[in-house]
């Protein structure tokens, strides 16, 4: 095992190779270089297109918050009117019962009194019946 790493070590080495040629440090350059020089218009755009959709996403969001703002303030003037509305019905509601209560209450005293004026006028007219008949079995 010995031999083995001794014949390893004495053919290649442990070390650093500065043979330019040989490390691809030129081909690895010229590939970096020409990445940065078109990768960057094209990160440059990528990156100017993100942040156009973000912005235009934030006035989207704004522009839905004031539609959202408006509408609730709409539905909430639109409650109060309905309250408002439903208020007076009411109010005018217990001002009809009222007076139909009232109107009521005076027919049925317009009726009691036409009651009375018909017993009391039924009543006048069986004594005076009564009456007469008497007076004719007394006559005859």
């Amino acid at each position: 095992m010995i031999v083995l790493f001794l014949f390893v070590s004495e053919r290649e080495g442990f070390g650093i190779n500065t043979n330019i040629l040989e490390t691809n440090v030129l081909n690895l350059a010229v590939v970096v270089a020409i990445l940065v020089y078109f990768g960057k218009d094209i990160l440059r755009d990528s990156l100017k297109t993100r942040k156009e959709n973000i912005l235009k996403n934030i006035q989207d969001s704004v522009e839905k918050k004031m539609q959202a703002v408006d509408n609730l303030n709409s539905a909430t003037l639109q409650f109060e009117n309905a309250k408002l509305k439903a208020n007076e019905i009411r109010s005018q509601g217990i001002i009809v019962a009222k007076q139909n209560s009232e109107k009521l209450l005076q027919n049925m005293q317009e009726s009691i009194k036409r009651l009375e004026d018909t017993k009391n006028f039924t009543i006048r007219f069986e004594e005076e019946k009564a009456i007469t008949e008497v007076v004719r079995y007394v006559n005859f």
